[in-house]
Order: structure tokens, then C-alpha cells, then sequence
């Protein structure tokens, strides 16, 4: 089996390629995590409430994350670009599992590729960002780390890559596997008309989560800070905290929703931009119509890195003005 896995990468690595950008942002957001946290650990500057290996550890969150909700589009379209590779040892014998293994285990090939150049590109990100995040408003009080490279945080950020890649793409490739079995492994294209019931429910209960943590956001702080932390944690703390689960509760909700916003957010755009004079815009939009896997896979990673950047802002800068105002209500109410 290993050896066919190599045998049809190297025999198709142009397609897998594809997938590489995928791996390699994964292993920047995880390299920034190890890089960060060791570099902290080994200086002995994690004690104390400035700890910064929190604020390394954040990005980790939206990496995985990123890596689960994405990879099943990608294993989708990847069956898809192989369907008749698939068919024919499926003919010839092979099950679900060994198919999910061959799946799999190319994946974590192109996911070692991509995460060892996602970890050199880390560094500079890691240094130059924590540096600037000290100077702004809301972390001067953070140590100064000097950043460098390890043995640890290297086989830490490839082994997360790997060990992941394999478990979400080997389920969710045994899972398509298994469904075309029922239909004699006819592998036609994959693609998933509308929504099923179960989706709905839980796309209907992360909107009403996002609706009420967004809600919190105009409530007495007091009550806030009841909530998301102790008594002796700042105001700080509490709406960094209560915007992280926002933040992430967003990304789960948009990840749900997306076979149903991002057609209808195209067909939109299609009706209000003026395209008579661009034949290929059209040609683009039945493109991107009939590949909705792939749409998702790329929007969704663009939306999370969206929110994050918004989410270190937002904890960089806003968070001290929050803090401000909290303190001057203070001495205005005595």
C-alpha cells in the first residue's frame, strides 16, 4: 500500500500541488504557536498574568479549525480529480479502507511538504508580529521574547500537520468511500444538493449562539465579566475571552452555512455587477456554480484568516480602550 501511495504521487503530484497553499498556511498558524511558545518557555518568561504563550497558543485555535473544515472539500475534490484511478481498484478489489489509507497517506505527504515550508515562513511572521503587538496599547505590558528556531517547535508544528491531515482526511475519505460502495463504486462527480436536516439544526443553533454572544457585547460588563471569568481577572481578559468563542462560534456557523450563503452571494453579485462585456466573468460563474466543494474550500480559509487578523486587532489596540473606559466609569461613579 505504501508503495502505491508513492507510486501515484509521483505519478500525479501536479494535481496534489494544488493542495500545497492549503498545508503551508496551516503550518505558518501552527508554526507561530511553537515558534512563540517555546521561544517563551525556554526564556522561563511564561509565569505571571502576561503570560504570552496564551497569546501564541490563540492562532492554534483558528489552525485546526481551519485544517477540519477544509479538508473535506479538498478530499472531495482530490476523489473527484482521481475518480478513475478509484474506480478501477475498486474493481480490482480494493475496500473503503485501503482507498481512505491511499487517500490519506498522500495527504500527509503533501501536508509534511507544506508544513515544513509553513514553519520556515513562521519565523520572520512570529518575530516581526510579536514585536509589534508589544508596542501597541493593549500589550505593552507583555515581556519582550526573543524568537529563534528549534528542534522542538519543528517536529511539534509537523507532527500537528500530519497527525491531523490524516485522521479528518482518512474519515472523511472513508465516508465518501463507503457511500459509493452502496452505488457499486460508480464515482461519478460529488456534489451535495442542498442541505440535509441535521445541518440545518446546527447551522440554526450556531446563528442563535452568534446572536447572543454578540449581544453580550452591549450588556452591563459586570454581568459579562460574571460570565467569562473570575472576580479578580481584568475587563480585559473578560472581552478577550468573550470575542474568541464569538470568533470561533462565527467560524463554525459560516463553515455550516456556506453551501447555501456563498451560491446565493455569487448569484447576487452576478445580477448586480455588469458583465456584458466580459464573456469570461459568465463562463466564470457556471464554473464556480458546478464546483461548489471548491468554492467553500477556498472562501472558508479566507474568511477565518479574515476574522483572526480582526481578532488580533481587535486584542491588540481596542481591547485598551475598553480597559480606559472601564477605569474612568470607575472614578466618575466615586
Amino acid at each position: 500500500m505504501f508503495k502505491l501511495m508513492l507510486w501515484q504521487f509521483k505519478y500525479s503530484w501536479k494535481k496534489w500541488l494544488g493542495t500545497l497553499f492549503v498545508f503551508t498556511a496551516a503550518g505558518i498558524v501552527l508554526g507561530f504557536t511553537f515558534i512563540g511558545s517555546f521561544s517563551t518557555i525556554n526564556a522561563h518568561l511564561n509565569n505571571g498574568r502576561f503570560n504570552p504563550v496564551q497569546f501564541f497558543a490563540i492562532p492554534a485555535i483558528f489552525g485546526v479549525i481551519t485544517i477540519i473544515l477544509i479538508i473535506n472539500g479538498v478530499t472531495r475534490l482530490l476523489i473527484n480529480s482521481f475518480s478513475k484511478d478509484y474506480q478501477l481498484w475498486a474493481v480490482l478489489g480494493a475496500n473503503p479502507n485501503q482507498l481512505s489509507e491511499l487517500v490519506s497517506g498522500q495527504m500527509m505527504l503533501i501536508s509534511l511538504i507544506g508544513g515544513t515550508i509553513g514553519y520556515l515562513l513562521s519565523y520572520p511572521l512570529t518575530s516581526s508580529l510579536y514585536s509589534w503587538s508589544c508596542s501597541t496599547p493593549g500589550m505593552k505590558s507583555f515581556p519582550h521574547v526573543t524568537m529563534y528556531l528549534s528542534p522542538q517547535s519543528f517536529v511539534f508544528t509537523i507532527l500537528s500537520v500530519g497527525i491531523l491531515t490524516v485522521i479528518v482526511s482518512f474519515g472523511d475519505a472513508r465516508r465518501i468511500f463507503v457511500g459509493k460502495q452502496k452505488h457499486f463504486f460508480k464515482f461519478r462527480k460529488i456534489r451535495k444538493q442542498g442541505m440535509s436536516p441535521v445541518r440545518y439544526l446546527f447551522s440554526f443553533a450556531g446563528l442563535l449562539g452568534l446572536i447572543y454572544l454578540y449581544s453580550l457585547f452591549f450588556q452591563n460588563p459586570v454581568q459579562v465579566q460574571s460570565m467569562f471569568s473570575g472576580k479578580d481577572d481584568s475587563l480585559v481578559g473578560t472581552y478577550s475571552n468573550l470575542f474568541l468563542l464569538l470568533t470561533i462560534v462565527a467560524i463554525i456557523a459560516f463553515s455550516l452555512l456556506a453551501p447555501l450563503i456563498l451560491p446565493f452571494i455569487v448569484r447576487l453579485l452576478f445580477k448586480i455587477t455588469s458583465h456584458n462585456h466580459l464573456k469570461t466573468f459568465t463562463t466564470a460563474y457556471y464554473n464556480v456554480l458546478s464546483k461548489r466543494s471548491f468554492l467553500k474550500s477556498v472562501i472558508v480559509p479566507l474568511f477565518i484568516l479574515i476574522l483572526f487578523t480582526s481578532y488580533v486587532t481587535y486584542l491588540s489596540i481596542d481591547l485598551a480602550n475598553v480597559s480606559s473606559r472601564r477605569k474612568l466609569s470607575n472614578l466618575l461613579c466615586k
